[in-house]
């Protein structure tokens, strides 16, 4: 059991007494030594190399780790376990040395979290979110978690991606890889300003339109927030608008209404005119619109049917547009007098001893009523010569009495 030299005498004796010996040297050799490592833990799917660490000596051989045999190996890296190794080697002197190392596949840490995270724009990414890191050896090592890369931009819609690395306690290093998507968010289209006529009918989808990039035509999901429009009452209002989609990402749409106001048409609404007189129907007539300012001259005449030459009460209907398309109707009354009946006038002759100038009976006509919003018109010399004639008449009278 000890290596070294010994020796055995040997003696042998005769039947006449002789005697003799015999020395033999037996020497005990040194068995060959293997060494390496008795434990080796193994990364998953590593490449194991069984002659690593393995050294084989011999006292009278010396270095024949050369010799070294591997008898068996059933080391399967892929799956984790305890797996053993069996070395032998043999030195000159026929000396067997065995060795057996133990191998243990360990098993690589796990991370979860999501694979696919999805993000609405402008929103605020936490990478750790969501990512857990496990260990059969080590337990819960989501502390150790390596944010590897990172190159999310939620102010750009797109595919960006995330790696994770995690590392346990025997070397083993784990992977991850995340993908964030930025979604679009949707559109809201429409007309950012409408003009409404007064006490017109106003439909607040009219126009309206949303669009997402993933879900489509979304246009029956838009939301009236708010909608203050009365159109009995002119001014501006807005109507606000919001849609989501199926990520959940809002838009929001911000709509200007305004409530024009009507044009006024202003004028005469009674008119009084004589038989023959002249009726110009855009006398007096004027048209002032807030927006347009004057607009007298897009007055239209939509109705005349005055006959001055018939007396009686008759209606001029106006009407004038703005440029919003706001109209504007006037209706104005106009009244023909009846010619009134003429008066007639007889004068007696003037006697000559007057020294006048004798004149045929003339027949006086009484002056005409005029309509105190019309010139007067007619012959004022005809008017002259009846008052003449009246007091010629006068004159005549008043010397027949003193002949008499």
């Amino acid at each position: 059991s000890k290596p070294g030299n010994y020796e055995v005498t040997y003696e042998v004796i005769d039947t006449d007494g002789n005697q003799a010996t015999f020395t033999r040297t037996i020497k005990v050799t040194e068995a060959p030594i293997i060494t390496g490592e008795t434990m080796t833990k193994l990364n998953p799917n590593s490449v194991f190399d069984p002659m690593s660490t393995m050294q084989a000596t011999d006292k009278e051989d010396g270095d024949i780790t050369a010799k070294i045999q591997v008898v068996s190996n059933s080391v399967d890296t892929s799956k984790p376990g305890n797996y053993e190794v069996t070395y032998e080697v043999i030195d000159t002197d026929g000396n067997q040395a065995t060795f057996t190392r133990t191998i243990k596949v360990t098993e690589a840490p796990i991370i979860t979290g999501e694979t696919m995270t999805k993000l609405n724009p402008n929103s605020v990414f936490d990478p750790m979110g969501t990512m857990q890191a496990t260990d059969k050896e080590d337990g819960d090592i989501t502390a150790k978690i390596q944010v590897v890369s990172n190159s999310v931009d939620t102010s750009k819609s797109g595919n960006y991606e995330v790696t994770y690395e995690v590392t346990d306690t025997d070397g083993n290093q784990t992977t991850f890889t995340r993908t964030v998507k930025v979604t679009e968010a949707p559109v809201i289209t429409g007309e950012a300003t409408t003009k409404l006529n007064p006490n017109s009918v106003f439909d607040p989808m009219s126009t309206m339109q949303a669009t997402d990039k993933e879900d489509g035509d979304i246009t029956a999901k838009i939301q009236v927030v708010s909608n203050s429009v009365d159109t009995s009452k002119s001014g501006n209002y807005e109507v606000t608008y919001e849609v989501t989609d199926t990520d959940g990402n809002k838009a929001t749409f911000t709509r200007t209404v305004k409530v024009t106001e009507a044009p006024v048409i202003a004028g005469e609404t009674m008119t009084k005119l004589n038989p023959k007189s002249v009726f110009d129907p855009m006398s007096t007539m004027q048209a002032t619109d807030k927006e347009d300012g004057n607009i007298t001259k897009q007055i239209k005449v939509v109705r005349n049917n005055v006959d001055i030459s018939k007396p009686g009460t008759y209606k001029v209907m106006y009407e004038v547009t703005d440029k919003d398309g706001n109209k504007a109707t006037f209706e104005r009354i106009v009244k023909v007098k009846a010619m009134e009946k003429k008066d007639k006038l007889i004068v007696q002759p003037v006697l000559s001893a007057l020294n006048l100038n004798t004149q045929q009976p003339t027949q006086l006509l009484s002056p005409s009523k005029i309509s105190k919003k019309l010139p007067k018109t007619g012959d004022k010399t005809s008017q002259a010569i009846g008052w003449l004639g009246c007091a010629c008449m006068a004159l005549g009278s008043l010397l027949f009495r003193r002949k008499k």
